[in-house]
């Protein structure tokens, strides 16, 4: 009997947490600095602004959640592909595969 690969891509939400430090005179300079971004995302500083010290980053699983198709602009949140990347279902188009 022979083993054949699949594998299935899913669309999800969860909380990601990039620890950072902010070089400042005092700590309420640093949560100025923080508060005068406009888009208040840090991420979109690291490696620009050089009183930025990233730390690391992580992924929570615990807060994964999974996406309907219409949570998604109803485009599909859960794909299985066969060999070659071949495209056996989606949870938005094709009720049983092809």
């Amino acid at each position: 009997m022979d083993t054949f690969n699949f594998y299935q891509d899913c669309k999800v939400t969860c909380w990601e947490r990039t620890r950072f430090s902010i070089k400042a005179n005092s700590y309420e300079e640093a949560k100025a600095i923080i508060l005068s971004w406009k888009d208040k995302d840090v991420n979109s500083r690291i490696g620009i602004d050089k009183d930025i010290v990233y730390s690391d980053y992580e992924l929570n699983p615990e807060t994964v959640e999974g996406l309907s198709p219409s949570e998604n602009g109803n485009n599909p949140t859960m794909e299985i592909y066969g060999e070659a990347d071949e495209l056996l279902y989606d949870n938005m188009n094709m009720e049983d595969g092809i």
